[in-house]
């Protein structure tokens, strides 16, 4: 709601300060492009919809995979054990998941985040564990000492 709600100038501002800056002015000028093509036909409403609901599935997706990703790391039978499941989330195609998700919520919002959290969580939950056991054992031991866990 914070998107459509927001004067459609100050997200364009925002949308194409942040790509300036991270990705160059020649993505910027691309991105006040597609945004100002998107305001004029008429789906300024939609687009911020949309974008809203991936943000929330995002920070969702890394509010629960970072945790779960520190609890597999921590226990390799746990990570042995999900890994299958991750696995399946991962190689099925969309619809294997829409059609349960849809029957249980309906078609809307609710649905879209939670199919677009399956598809979103099992990489942080991968990339969680990857990170955390390529650290060398040297640098554990030292945070153990330092009164890490």
């Amino acid at each position: 709601m914070l998107f459509v709600t927001t004067p459609w100038i100050v997200v364009i501002s925002a949308i194409v300060l942040m790509t300036g800056l991270s990705a160059g002015p020649r993505a910027a000028v691309y991105s006040l492009a597609f945004l100002a093509y998107m305001g004029f036909l008429g789906f300024w409403i939609k687009a911020m919809t949309t974008l809203a609901l991936l943000g929330t599935a995002a920070i969702l997706s890394i509010s629960i995979g970072i945790p779960l990703g520190i609890y597999c790391a921590t226990r390799p039978r746990f990570y042995a054990f999900i890994r299958p499941i991750m696995d399946f989330m991962q190689t099925m195609p969309a619809f294997v998941f829409m059609i349960p998700v849809i029957a249980f919520f309906g078609t809307g919002k609710v649905s879209a985040v939670i199919i677009t959290m399956i598809f979103g969580g099992t990489p942080v939950v991968r990339l969680t564990v990857l990170g955390l056991k390529g650290v060398p054992e040297t640098i554990r031991e030292a945070a153990i000492a330092y009164g890490g866990f």
